[in-house]
Order: C-alpha cells, then sequence, then structure tokens
C-alpha cells in the first residue's frame, strides 16, 4: 500500500509543477510581446529619423547643384528665366532601405514606377536659394520632384528642376484690413441676416384694414362737410 501512497504524492506534485510552468510561460510570452512592442516603435523612430536624413542629403545635393546664370554657360542660363524648362538637378542616396521609403510615403504607381511627390509636401517649405545683391530674387525648386528606386544597390534617384523666381510681392495690407472690416460689417448687418422675403407678410396685413364696414373719414374730407353745412 506504501508505493501507491508515494505515487499519489508524486502526482500532486506533479501537477502544481505544471501548473508553475505554465504560469511561468505565460509570464515570459506577455514579456516577449511587451519587448517586441516596444522593439517596433524603436524601428518605427529609426526609420523615420533615417528618413530625414535621407531629405536632409537630398536637399544638400540639390542646394550644390543650383547655380546661378553667371556660373553657368549661355545655353543653360537660359532655362533659368522666362519660358525655359528649367534646369535638372540629380540627388542620388545608397544603402536606402524599403522601411525608409515607406517612411518617406513613397509609392509605386500601376506600370511599377514611383510616383511623383509635390515639393512644397515633401521638403517644406519648397528648397530656395537666394541670390545674393539681386533684392530678394532666388533660385526655387519646381513644384514636382520623381524617384527612381534601385532595389539591387538599394540605391534612391531623385530628379527635379529650378528656375530664377523674383522676389514676390506682399499684399498690401490696408486693402486686406478694408476687406475684412467690410466683410464684418455685412457680417453684424441685421438687414442681412434677415431675408427681405420674411417682411412681405406684415406689409400684406396693412390693406386688411381699410375693408372696415364703417372707414373712418380724413380730416380734410371733414372740414369741406362743415364749410358745405355753412
Amino acid at each position: 500500500m506504501a508505493p501507491k501512497k508515494r505515487d499519489a504524492d508524486f502526482d500532486e506534485m506533479t501537477v502544481a509543477d505544471l501548473r508553475a510552468q505554465r504560469e511561468r510561460i505565460s509570464q515570459l510570452e506577455k514579456e516577449l510581446a511587451n519587448k517586441d512592442e516596444e522593439l517596433e516603435k524603436l524601428q518605427s523612430f529609426a526609420h523615420s529619423s533615417n528618413a530625414e536624413g535621407v531629405k536632409s542629403a537630398i536637399e544638400k545635393q540639390f542646394y550644390a547643384q543650383m547655380l546661378s546664370e553667371k556660373e553657368l554657360s549661355e545655353k543653360e542660363g537660359s532655362l533659368l528665366r522666362g519660358q525655359g524648362e528649367g534646369r535638372e538637378v540629380v540627388a542620388i542616396i545608397p544603402n536606402v532601405t524599403q522601411e525608409v521609403l515607406s517612411a518617406l510615403s513613397l509609392e509605386y504607381d500601376e506600370a511599377g514606377n514611383m510616383k511623383q511627390k509635390i515639393t512644397e509636401k515633401f521638403f517644406a517649405p519648397r528648397p530656395a536659394k537666394t541670390l545674393p545683391n539681386s533684392g530678394g530674387a532666388c533660385l526655387l525648386l519646381s513644384w514636382r520632384i520623381s524617384f527612381k528606386y534601385v532595389k539591387t544597390r538599394s540605391e534612391l534617384k531623385v530628379t527635379a528642376t529650378y528656375k530664377w523666381s523674383p522676389k514676390p510681392k506682399p499684399k498690401p495690407p490696408a486693402k486686406r484690413a478694408r476687406t475684412e472690416e467690410a466683410a464684418g460689417a455685412r457680417m453684424e448687418s441685421p438687414a442681412e441676416e434677415e431675408p427681405q422675403g420674411e417682411e412681405a407678410p406684415e406689409t400684406a396685413e396693412e390693406p386688411a384694414m381699410a375693408r372696415s364696414p364703417t372707414p373712418s373719414r380724413s380730416p380734410a374730407r371733414e372740414a369741406v362737410v362743415s364749410e358745405d353745412v355753412e
């Protein structure tokens, strides 16, 4: 009979150990899930940081290539003014991963080519190189930029154009103030808040008083009657 008792005690110990081990495994799984979540956050932050570094590198390469007319040949300089197409600038960034491309919000079209981006939204603000002694004129990057990615080399190629741009004329503040004042006066005016059509029923009720069976006589009519009586 003694061996059977020892077997029962062993079974009870085995069940308790299994429960403890399951609880320990569950606890380790939760800790591992938290570690994975923290790792994803760190990786996302790293990709975003790398994406900002890529933007900065593109902008620096563009700035270095944005030359003025004096620094260019007559043919290339003519591209910067008037109806010119603009002079092309190219930036090449190596070792760009797919995660960084996603952080840059670069997408592919149906043909498998990367979609263009609006320069103002990609760089914020649009890169411009101020020209010295020009009264505020600058070399301004085009509205759109193009991208091409070479997977075999993890290389990103960015292409844009730039042109000469005069200093923007500031809007006259006085005219804007008068416009805002006039707009405010129209909003505060009660005549515009209430449609004119709503006053029509009140005007229409006035003639109803003239249908009285005993209309009142006017003072002029009374004067004429009194003269006839005399």
